[in-house]
């Protein structure tokens, strides 16, 4: 220990133990793990903050410290749920929660770039990966361009349906993503607790012809997922 900083000691330390635990099993409180390692709260906090930073663990208000499931990244490329994970080795599913046709408002219309009222397909489903939920979303698109949408199977991929049936072909999406707590409905279809930190991506996807084809709202489970991505500086 002598010859490493206490609190890299400390994460390795306590990495063994989270080795030994099941996802989402709660860690020993600050006080009993000073306590344990004989170290200082400043030395557990900075060896937490590592496992923390590095998605081994994760905070839940003031309930505690809980291990973490392994966490899948996602780069820029614009691909589905269903291929991200296919090309993780995993499998995919969805589990349908609603689809009904409903008015666009007045925010909704404008970036369809369609009138107030007019009809749009809402799907919400939960997309699981070898069977553990992943993600929350809700999508809308215009029913004019997919008029039987919500007779058709929405357990697969939604690009695929898009392609095969209705020959859009998705091509660009602007993207925001924004980090944020569950409320309670969506923590428990993740299976999380309430107040648990997620990361919510709003998604307005265009066609090859800049038709607005999809507006999408995806809440993923921030101790499973997260987006990686490469910035370069421009030179000067």
């Amino acid at each position: 220990m002598n010859d490493i900083p206490k609190h890299l000691f400390l994460r390795r330390e306590l990495e063994k133990d989270i080795a030994q635990l099941p996802p989402h099993a709660q860690l020993p409180t600050e006080r009993e793990l000073t306590a344990r390692f004989e170290v200082s709260r400043m030395t557990l906090r900075q060896a937490l903050g590592g496992l923390l930073d590095d998605g081994l663990i994760y905070r839940v208000g003031r309930t505690g410290t809980f291990v973490a499931e392994s966490r899948i990244s996602k780069d820029r490329s614009l691909t589905s749920f269903t291929e991200d994970m296919r090309t993780r080795g995993m499998v995919p599913s969805s589990s349908l929660i609603d689809a009904a046709a409903e008015p666009a408002d007045d925010a909704q219309a404008r970036d369809f770039g369609l009138e107030p009222n007019t009809p749009l397909a809402r799907i919400e489903r939960l997309r699981l990966a070898d069977g553990i939920p992943m993600c929350h979303e809700v999508v809308r698109v215009p029913l004019r361009l997919m008029p039987d949408i919500l007779t058709a199977d929405l357990t697969g991929s939604l690009y695929d349906l898009f392609g095969r049936h209705f020959r859009i072909r998705v091509a660009s999406s602007i993207q925001r993503t924004r980090a944020i707590s569950l409320d309670r409905p969506i923590a428990r279809w993740l299976m999380v607790p309430a107040k648990s930190p997620a990361l919510q991506v709003r998604r307005i996807t265009s066609d090859t012809t800049s038709q607005v084809v999809e507006i999408a709202t995806s809440t993923y489970r921030a101790d499973r997922y997260d987006f990686t991505h490469l910035i370069r500086r421009q030179s000067s």
